[in-house]
């Protein structure tokens, strides 16, 4: 239960970094969706219901802090926490070019789950090459961080566990 409730200030910490980030890049960025490294490390290494109560978390936390529509990153992550934890029982995850690999796809995968609510239910019919663009950089570098940030993350948890483990 403490290492679940551990997760929630790295989730808050990660969600604002990730919208002060953007205007370090010199390249037009709508956002490097860091959240989506953690619910897609949460697929991959934690249980079922501990991980989806943190993937939920996260989207509500993004939903609330960024002010879009709350419920919609909530469905996103959690769809794309199934996956990782599908994917995870079927493939061997430590080496990073499968870690880069599959996070790349996840990243895509959500872009198109964003844009598909965003025709349907928004009415937003365009898809303007600058915004195909910054996708695109989007998921490059996505990619290109999930190696660190899955360390980062494995390290928090093995820290967590230990303190736990000795407050016992």
């Amino acid at each position: 239960m403490i290492s679940g409730l551990a997760w929630i200030p790295v989730l808050l910490f990660l969600i604002v970094m990730q919208k002060m980030i953007v205007g370090v890049f010199p390249f037009p960025l709508r956002s490097i969706e860091l959240s989506l490294l953690f619910v897609i490390f949460s697929g991959f290494s934690m249980s079922i219901p501990r991980g989806a109560i943190l993937t939920l978390s996260a989207g509500f936390f993004i939903g609330v802090l960024t002010g879009t529509m709350t419920g919609l990153y909530m469905v996103v992550y959690f769809i794309l926490f199934c996956f990782s934890a599908l994917v995870s029982t079927r493939v061997y995850i430590e080496q990073p070019y499968v870690i880069m690999s599959f996070t790349m796809a996840c990243a895509v995968l959500e872009e198109g789950m964003l844009l598909v609510f965003k025709y349907y239910v928004l009415g937003a019919s365009y898809l303007a090459p600058s915004l195909l663009r910054a996708a695109f950089l989007q998921v490059i570098v996505l990619g290109l961080l999930s190696p660190f940030f899955f360390k980062l993350f494995r390290k928090f948890e093995v820290l967590v566990h230990a303190k736990t483990s000795r407050s016992n």
